[in-house]
């Protein structure tokens, strides 16, 4: 006797509905899909139909998306979206100091800074942090384009950068590993600008990784610092790597390289 084909049902994280302009709206649901054919056929399959499109009886009004906007402070601040049940863009306008962005998963947020604040102080700094996320945030997962930053689910709406009048807002996103990454709106580039080494079984592992994203152009500093890690003596200081030297260096000792076998990753 042959086996036959299992396959699991399909599954919508959210029901969504599409209501058009004209009041016509539709359940958005599952393709239909050939299963024999998706199992003689490997890889990926795009599936365009209308019949995902389920008209919904009646005429409902186009409603746009609200904007939430949140005026900050002019001092470092914590906004956490965990708690929110998100119905709306959030506008956050920075008053030019650094703040630390928790959001959750599927959010839309857009970033600026005050106009005043701005053409004293300039922009705003942005840490956005994903280690609380449920969805795993590596690396590929980042994309900057047309000043849409992309985590994940996450939607990042930056400001016009090639508005000469607009500030460049400077943002780094902390992945799920803990590794930093400095987003470039204006040339549309990623690049790595620090490093948790807890995210290592070994200190050559950071060294490996550190190169890889050098081969990738994805280096924000050609002088890496690396978090979570000291000298086995003690000494306090905060110690990086340099891609050119390929040598190990601390604040308390900067002209001597520090020798990888004298590193030890802090676990706690």
């Amino acid at each position: 006797m042959g086996a036959g084909l299992m396959a699991s049902g399909w599954l919508m994280n959210h029901p969504m509905t599409l209501v058009m302009r004209d009041g016509v709206s539709y359940d958005l649901g599952f393709p239909r899909s050939d299963y024999l054919q998706d199992a003689n056929s490997s890889g990926y399959t795009v599936i365009q139909s209308r019949d995902s499109l389920r008209e919904r009886a009646g005429r409902y009004i186009f409603v746009r998306p609200s904007i939430e906007k949140r005026t900050l402070k002019t001092t470092p601040q914590r906004v956490n979206f965990q708690s929110v049940e998100h119905q709306a863009t959030y506008w956050l306008e920075g008053r030019s100091s650094t703040y630390e962005l928790i959001p959750a998963s599927h959010t839309s947020i857009r970033l600026s800074t005050a106009q005043a604040d701005a053409s004293i102080s300039g922009s705003s700094t942005w840490h956005i942090h994903t280690q609380h996320l449920l969805e795993q945030i590596t690396a590929p997962d980042l994309a900057i384009r047309d000043n849409l930053l992309t985590i994940g689910s996450i939607q990042i709406h930056l400001p016009d950068s090639n508005d000469p009048t607009l500030p460049l807002e400077t943002v780094e996103v902390a992945v799920s590993s803990g590794n930093r990454y400095r987003i470039n709106a204006l040339f549309e580039v990623i690049g790595l600008c620090a490093v948790d080494a807890r995210a290592y079984l070994s200190i050559p592992a950071i060294v490996q990784d550190i190169h890889a994203h050098e081969q990738r152009d994805q280096l924000e500093t050609r002088n890496v610092p690396v978090r979570n890690i000291r000298l086995r003596d003690g000494a306090t200081g905060s110690i990086s790597y340099n891609t050119d030297t390929r040598a190990w260096s601390s604040e308390s000792a900067p002209p001597r390289s520090v020798p990888a076998e004298h590193l030890i990753i802090v676990k706690e």
